[in-house]
């Protein structure tokens, strides 16, 4: 069998012949396409019209402005990962079809055609509330249901959550903001030391494909590769960073995003309050950490590596203000939050 990426990255025309020679797809008609928007695999589609399929291979080197390296076993810890939750939640995430560990290649299941990510819903105004409720189930679901279990041990350790979201949010925001190190140096030691359960870690609008019609909105959950065993808050201080983000950029729409937090955070709270005493005391968020995560967070999207590519200069000077005033003073509720950041707007 000649293996296509032995010497290199799989593309267009080497993709088609390698899920055939595994007998992932028989028909000789498959055309692929690369999936656009992520900066760290090369993400192709292949379908056959009988069977659609997702091939992901990890990159050594992030498609961003700065130098920016990982590890490229990272997307055979996807692969464990979506492996467990698929247990816990098997309606909501894809299924593995193939992992390849010495080419660093898996192969998923494709959403249907007509799905979409939730980002360019909530960016283009079309916010259901619900989505979020539906989300925070999930989450919190995934959460309670691996505190002290066995994690894959691919999963178990931290490095690509290390390189990936510590080293170029957390600890490059810190170094280029060094006023606001004093706040955020010391969550870096709280996602380091704490590990609690299964924490998604990039767990985001743009990893969440919905069927915009159907009724009972099914969704997925996509993107492990930043999947650990670690400090729950991270998951849900990353969603709520990006519907403050979405919130900052488009003002018109912020009630509807605000509902969308709310309706995360409320839903899982019940889901982790629903599991036993010790669940709920390692899992019910402190909303005072929550808002120094989010704070931190916003920071990251201005200064970091991997800056919000939708903010205005403006925008990213309130992002910047939002971020400090939640370190320093975070709240304990989410109405401060929201005040502050309209605040801010005004």
């Amino acid at each position: 069998m000649n293996d296509p990426v032995v010497d290199g990255l799989l593309d267009e025309r080497s993709v088609v012949s390698y899920v055939q020679d595994r007998g992932l797809l028989s028909s000789s008609t498959a055309t692929a396409t690369v999936l656009r928007g992520g900066v760290s695999n090369v993400v192709l589609a292949v379908d056959d019209g009988r069977r659609r399929l997702v091939v992901k291979q990890s990159l050594s080197r992030l498609r961003v402005r700065d130098e920016w390296r990982a590890p490229r076993e990272r997307v055979i810890a996807e692969a464990a990962a979506l492996d467990a939750v698929r247990r816990l939640t098997p309606t909501r995430v894809p299924a593995v079809m193939h992992r390849d560990p010495a080419s660093n290649v898996i192969v998923i299941e494709a959403a249907p055609a007509e799905w979409r990510d939730w980002k360019t819903q909530l960016l283009r105004g079309d916010v259901t509330p619900s989505v979020g409720g539906h989300l925070g189930e999930v989450l919190g679901r995934w959460h309670r249901l691996t505190v002290g279990a066995e994690l894959p041990p691919e999963v178990q350790g931290q490095p690509s959550f290390d390189v990936l979201r510590l080293e170029p949010y957390y600890r490059t925001a810190a170094r280029r903001k060094p006023e606001l190190s004093p706040q955020i140096l010391p969550l870096v030691e709280q996602l380091s030391s704490r590990r609690v359960c299964l924490v998604h870690g990039d767990f985001s609008p743009k990893n969440v494909l919905v069927d915009p019609l159907a009724e009972g909105l099914p969704l997925w959950v996509i993107d492990f590769e930043v999947a650990h065993q670690g400090d729950p808050v991270f998951d849900l201080a990353f969603m709520a960073s990006h519907l403050t983000l979405k919130a900052i950029h488009r003002p018109a729409w912020a009630r509807l995003y605000d509902a969308c937090l709310r309706d995360f955070v409320g839903a899982y709270v019940r889901e982790v309050e629903s599991g036993d005493p010790s669940a709920r005391a390692a899992l019910t968020p402190r909303l005072s950490s929550l808002s120094s995560h989010v704070g931190a967070l916003l920071v990251a999207r201005v200064v970091g590596r991997s800056p919000a590519e939708y903010l205005t200069a403006e925008e990213q000077d309130r992002t910047l203000a939002l971020g400090a005033g939640l370190l320093t003073e975070p709240p304990d509720e989410l109405d401060p939050l929201f005040e502050l950041r309209d605040r801010l707007a005004a």
